[in-house]
């Protein structure tokens, strides 16, 4: 079912309203945060006040949970241009450096925002970067000998995020951010290489949506539509639930050019936009070790 549903949903003519997508969302209230976090935490990171946030569980999908309103627009502008200028670069892992595309020490950014030539060739070809712990694609095991440090900013996101919509304590340890383009996709799957299974998915989407599709035991498989800014949770009984990207949509706003998008922005800036109006990235973080654990 699964596969059938992938492969009708790849069809742009069959991408559901989004008013009927919504119908299957139930509002849930956001835990206290008080005792938990400072208020300048949220401005540091850029996040709305969490009685702004908006907070879903999928009514076909038991822990599934969809945040929206989480950033502010300056917010999505700062995360994104961390995905695009920063996490690219070592000691943080690629899909271009094992093909000969990238040296293990250059920053996929500066070559394509350094050397236009070379940077054209290599621009849409970034596919994945993975922090923390590194995902080993062969094994799909990962080793204390692949592990780098994990970014602080994108920690303390997961935790608050975490914190707030699921009331669990989260501790992130490794990251894959995911590059699409217009005609990506990725596969039906189920995350399961983590020895700690029990923790949530937290996954973040900026730039253009994506329909993201999700099944469970009853064969029950539901569209849900992601859109720049929106937080998706796979936890409880969706932790291991079959899920995929059968289509990638345009975004129908641009929040991040209504910040950055000035007579004052820079090349950096220039190239952040020019990329994120063309593509979407997904940071997808989870927890790797059981709670006191330090090694695996």
């Amino acid at each position: 079912m699964f596969k059938t549903k992938f492969k009708f949903f790849k069809n742009i003519a069959n991408i559901p309203d989004p008013g009927v997508l919504e119908r299957d969302l139930i509002e849930r209230k956001i835990f206290d945060y008080s005792d938990n976090f400072e208020d300048d935490s949220f401005s540091e990171l850029h996040l709305n006040k969490p009685s702004l946030w908006n907070v879903y569980e999928h009514a076909n999908h038991q822990g599934l949970i969809l945040v929206k309103n989480v950033f502010t627009r300056q917010g999505q502008w700062y995360w994104i241009s961390r995905c695009v200028t920063d996490y690219p670069a070592p000691p943080n892992l690629n899909n271009l450096a094992p093909i000969g595309l990238l040296a293990p020490d250059e920053n996929w950014f500066d070559v394509c925002l350094e050397s236009p030539d070379r940077g054209s060739s290599i621009l849409k070809k970034l596919r994945w970067v993975t922090l923390g712990y590194h995902h080993n694609w062969d094994t799909k095991v990962y080793s204390e000998k692949m592990r780098s440090p994990f970014p602080d900013d994108l920690a303390q996101l997961c935790r608050i995020v975490a914190k707030l919509a699921t009331g669990w304590d989260f501790s992130a340890q490794a990251a894959i951010i995911n590059y699409y383009y217009h005609n990506s996709t990725i596969s039906g799957h189920v995350d399961h290489s983590e020895p700690n299974l029990d923790a949530p998915l937290l996954s973040f989407s900026f730039g253009d949506s994506a329909l993201f599709l999700i099944g469970n035991d009853s064969d029950d498989v539901s569209p849900v539509m992601l859109k720049s800014g929106d937080v998706a949770i796979m936890s409880g009984p969706s932790r291991l639930a079959m899920h995929g990207v059968p289509r990638i949509v345009p975004a129908d706003e641009r929040p991040w050019e209504l910040t950055k998008n000035s007579g004052n922005s820079t090349e950096k800036d220039k190239f952040v936009i020019d990329f994120i109006n063309e593509a979407r990235i997904n940071m997808n973080v989870r927890q790797v070790l059981y709670p006191g654990s330090k090694t695996l």
